[in-house]
């Protein structure tokens, strides 16, 4: 491992707080717009990384196994390192940045995390928080609801257009979850942490579609969660029975 990291010099170049920035740019997750801003996103992130690591390359001297790499077949006269950027998970460090992880969706607006010592945590999201603030009597109202299920999607008293623009990972159709990996995927040099959110209703069948379509998409990986399908998961949509508020979410 130390002999191969060191002949490539990879590094890995990714971004956190997509969820956080579609919603204050006012788009919806699971849209067209959405994943066509994700792809833009990581496009220029990987353009940019690339076009540095050549004028690194140049300065200090590209990577051992430079000659051997498909950089040197594309013409390029030099490079610092093989691979440049990837989307890691970032759950740790979001939550010192207060923001969304990696590229996934906000899993719920109101959740449980649970911790270390089986220590169950409610955490409210910021950014809705203060989009619903910023509605005075209407957007208080609704915050106590989402209060009670973590949903924004499903509090009626909300005009339309602000509810589409708030839907959490359970409200997210599986294809838009495996489409937003691969907006990422096409631009990114390593792989993309995603996690497709399931109800806990979901059949095989639900699950194959998910892997045909990755495959499809020429995804370098996938992962797939079923909710409720373990005791102790670390998030937990809030409210007394998280099962039934999630069959409602997927319905």
């Amino acid at each position: 491992i130390a002999a191969a990291t060191h002949r490539t010099r990879k590094i890995g170049l990714g971004v956190m707080g997509l969820a956080d920035l579609l919603v204050r740019v006012g788009l919806p997750y699971d849209s067209e717009e959405a994943l066509d801003l994700g792809g833009k996103i990581a496009q220029f992130l990987t353009q940019e990384a690339r076009a540095t690591s050549a004028k690194l390359g140049e300065k200090r001297g590209s990577f051992p196994a430079y000659r051997e790499s498909v950089w040197a077949r594309r013409g390029f006269s030099a490079m610092r390192n093989a691979a440049v950027t990837c989307i890691a998970p970032t759950g740790t460090i979001s939550l010192l940045a207060n923001t969304s992880s990696g590229i996934e969706p906000i899993f719920a607006y109101a959740m449980v995390r649970r911790v270390l010592d089986d220590q169950n945590l409610v955490e409210f999201n910021p950014t809705a928080l203060r989009v619903l603030e910023e509605l005075g009597a209407v957007g208080e109202a609704a915050l106590q609801e989402v209060r009670g299920h973590g949903s924004i999607r499903r509090v009626v008293g909300l005009p339309e257009k602000v509810r589409r623009r708030f839907p959490i990972a359970l409200e997210i159709p599986a294809a838009f979850h495996v489409r937003m990996q691969a907006s990422f995927q096409s631009h990114m040099d390593a792989a993309v942490s995603k996690t497709v959110n399931l109800p806990p209703t979901a059949p095989p069948s639900a699950i194959r579609e998910v892997f045909l379509l990755a495959h499809k998409l020429r995804l370098k990986g996938i992962t797939v969660y079923r909710y409720a399908s373990r005791p102790g998961q670390t998030f937990s949509v809030v409210g007394e029975d998280a099962r039934r508020d999630c069959r409602e979410c997927a319905e």
